[in-house]
């Protein structure tokens, strides 16, 4: 009982439903190895006398606190809870003092007897109770109320002598019951159209590339971002949804994945564009520092890319140390540091110390490039408002960061380096997926009141108007594997079971979900819930409550029982109406290799696919894409016909195929829609493979066309203009033909999942 209580203190889970509703047991042996994961080696010689301690720390000690260091309420029901032995409560009025985060005060006076009682918890022969004090019925008495925000209590006694004992001190965190919805930016430019529903394009920054510079040691940059708000803006786009932009390593073997950060509040450094620097526009000195103009390669050469740009930037450096120290632009940069804090120092200096090849280490140019990349990103977003998007550019925050980085390193208390996330083993991955990331430890998380979490979510809801957060499951669990697992899975050896084994580690759910919702509203800055997978049934609502968008692919919204004759594919009246939908992303296959079955014939190159299976998801593909056509016919949004089709193996025919689907998707109920450039230009090949590293240049694929020219494409113009015309129908969600084509079943079916 000792160790199962421990288990669940910790938020070991012992089993899960997987994707068909079978519940998976996790394996005692497991649970044990993420337990040591967390809590360092248990002394077998006194388990049972370790076990008993560490339960009395997380589940006992907390009653024995007046106060805990930091808790939360709604600002609908504002109260504060605290805890007092049932014997001793004292028959002396207790004082509250409550000082807001602007400084403002109020004080009152109560007696713990007119508490409520909330809970109780019994150590020994002595029982203590958890009491709330509402603070909507007492704060008329001083006349200031809290708003949200974080604010510090502290509780007294008062003496008879009318003196104060100060007793207990902490945090109370006031939080909206939802997530910021607010007026999108008001638009002078389009106040004569009709009610528009937000739709964008999704971008890879680093594919970008720009004319001047085509060869493969030039990855794109807020340079190039800028032009692509300048070609895209006038199209009646509301968004451009951007890959994470985090730090990532700089060494020549780092992995240049934007979900591999080495620290998620920073941003990567070659994504600064030197012509955007003051320090920038000034001749160079030293030409043969940098690389020679090269013919267009559609593949980035990352290490050419951080030798170019490494020498560019430090040229940037040297010329703003010869700035005098009054320099209006020093003084700005100075204050940047200053705001930043301890976080930024640590990163500089780790990054300094770490410093290979040409890469500096002095930490003051990491801090001066930080400076730099927040001013670029910070225009990018302003240009994209003032150019008429109503939401601007929209962040991506990654679900983890790597263990050797300067995120975990400045926070290792609050990270399990003993353990990295990723997926259970399923049909689509048999032996699991393990990304590689460290893991938040929860209690860790918990005991430093969960203060990385929220610097986290500020330094990401900055230059933006909305949030992507990755995997947003992990507000409430995580699959975690012990450190034993991961080279099971990299061998395909097995355990007793057959297969690496894992476990799925819980979160204080509602509190991230608190932390979150507030710190949206307080950077006005719309949410994204990425929940694409295995989704607990327990969050969905309270995310849904929360103003939390979901997020749908089209290639999922498949329900092959309710709509068998479209092939599963579902009706776009009956997409999430709370959602932002997606043609694709970066982890399917692009829409035109998905329609030629480019992606079965790569994947069945790089030993993915069996000749057996390949043969088998080929038949299923072509029976796909002739439900499709069926599923268009029924729901193409306009009046007109269909765009006559050549022959089948035709580029007519496929571009015609992806302007069809795209377009219908877009017309669907779905509050936001996004499709990424890549299915814009028609291009095939994918940015990544999942289940691939050496075997496929992940993340390294550049856009087919530079992005002073994609208004060369034909597909592009065409695509944009008609999905601006059918998110821009007025009032209810889907167009007036799709209404009156769509049938009484899907009507239901969508009804239901309301």
């Amino acid at each position: 009982m000792g160790l199962e209580k421990l288990l669940y203190l910790q938020g070991i889970g012992d089993g899960f439903s997987d994707s068909y509703g079978r519940f998976c047991p996790t394996s005692a042996g497991t649970r044990k190895q993420i337990l040591s994961a967390m809590c360092g080696s248990i002394p077998e010689e006194a388990s049972e006398l370790w076990i008993e301690r560490r339960v009395h720390q997380l589940d006992a000690k907390p009653w024995q606190q007046l106060l805990p260091s930091f808790q939360w309420c709604y600002l609908d029901s504002l109260g504060l809870r605290f805890r007092l032995e049932a014997q001793s409560l004292p028959s002396k009025a207790l004082q509250l003092t409550l000082t807001s985060e602007l400084g403002e005060e109020f004080v009152v006076s109560f007696s713990a007897a007119d508490c409520p009682v909330r809970g109780d918890y019994r150590i020994g022969e002595r029982c203590y109770l958890e009491l709330e004090l509402k603070l909507d019925e007492v704060s008329g008495n001083c006349g200031i109320a809290p708003g949200l925000g974080y604010h510090r209590v502290s509780l007294s006694i008062i003496e008879r002598e009318g003196d104060d004992r100060l007793l207990a001190a902490g945090t109370l965190m006031v939080a909206p019951r939802q997530a910021f919805q607010g007026v999108l930016q008001k638009n002078t430019a389009r106040q004569t159209e009709p009610h528009r529903r937000p739709w964008g394009v999704s971008v890879q920054l680093f594919s970008l590339w720009q004319e001047d510079t085509p060869g493969p040691e030039a990855m794109g940059d807020f340079g190039a971002l800028l032009k692509l708000i300048t070609q895209l803006a006038p199209k009646g786009l509301d968004f451009i949804l951007l890959n994470p932009l985090h730090a990532l390593a700089l060494t020549e073997d780092a992995s240049p994945s934007p979900y591999s950060p080495i620290d998620r509040r920073r941003l990567h450094p070659l994504y600064i564009s030197p012509p955007l620097c003051a320090e920038g526009t000034a001749p160079i000195c030293d030409a043969e520092s940098f690389a020679e103009q090269t013919a267009f390669s559609p593949w980035l050469d990352y290490a050419a890319v951080s030798r170019d740009k490494c020498a560019r930037l430090k040229a940037m450096w040297q010329r703003f140390n010869a700035l005098p120290k009054d320099a209006p632009r020093r003084l700005g940069y100075e204050g940047f540091v200053r705001r930043e804090g301890l976080a930024l120092q640590h990163y500089a200096r780790e990054q300094a110390s770490f410093a290979t090849g040409d890469w500096p280490t002095d930490a003051g140019f990491y801090l001066y490039l930080q400076f730099v990349a927040e001013e670029q990103l910070a225009l990018c977003q302003s240009r994209a408002i003032e150019a008429g998007m109503s939401i601007g550019l929209i962040r991506d925050l990654a679900v983890g960061t790597v263990g050797s980085g300067t995120e975990v390193s400045q926070h290792q208390s609050q990270f399990c380096q003993g353990a990295s996330i990723g997926a259970p083993p399923d049909a689509f991955a048999p032996q699991g997926q393990n990304w590689g990331l460290t893991p938040l430890d929860p209690v860790g998380l918990k005991q430093a009141d969960f203060s990385h979490f929220i610097e986290l979510l500020r330094t990401n809801m900055r230059h933006c108007g909305a949030i992507r957060i990755d995997h947003v499951m992990s507000l409430f669990r995580l699959w975690w594997w012990p450190a034993e697992a991961e080279n099971q899975i990299e061998t395909a050896a097995e355990t007793e079971s057959g297969e690496p084994e894992g476990a799925y580690v819980y979160y204080p759910f509602d509190t991230l979900l608190a932390i979150l919702l507030l710190e949206s509203q307080r950077a006005r800055c719309l949410v994204i819930g990425e929940d694409l997978g295995l989704v607990p049934p327990q969050i969905v609502a309270p995310l849904k409550l929360g103003g939390l968008y979901s997020n749908e692919l089209f290639y999922f919204c498949r329900e092959q029982q309710d709509f068998p004759e479209f092939g599963g594919f579902r009706p776009p009246n009956d997409y999430k109406p709370n959602a932002i939908m997606m043609l694709s992303n970066h982890d399917v296959a692009p829409l035109k290799a998905w329609l030629e079955e480019e992606d079965l014939r790569l994947r069945r190159e790089l030993g993915l696919l069996g000749a057996e299976q390949y043969a088998r998801e080929s038949d299923d593909r072509r029976r796909d894409i002739q439900a499709l056509e069926v599923w268009l016919s029924r729901f193409y949004p306009f009046d007109n016909k269909i765009k006559a089709a050549l022959a089948p193996d035709s580029v007519t025919y496929i571009h015609n195929l992806i302007h069809n689907l795209a377009v219908t998707v877009a017309s669907g109920r779905s509050a936001l829609f996004s499709l990424p450039l890549t299915d814009l230009l028609g291009d095939k090949v994918a940015v990544n493979i999942p289940g691939t590293s050496a075997e496929y240049p992940n993340w390294r694929r550049r856009y087919s066309l530079a992005v002073e020219r994609l208004n060369d494409s034909e597909l592009l113009q065409n695509l944009l203009r008609d999905i601006r015309r059918v998110r821009e129908q007025s009032g209810s969600a889907e167009p007036e033909r799709l209404r009156a084509q769509s049938t009484g079943d899907a009507d239901e079916t969508a009804n239901r999942r309301q």
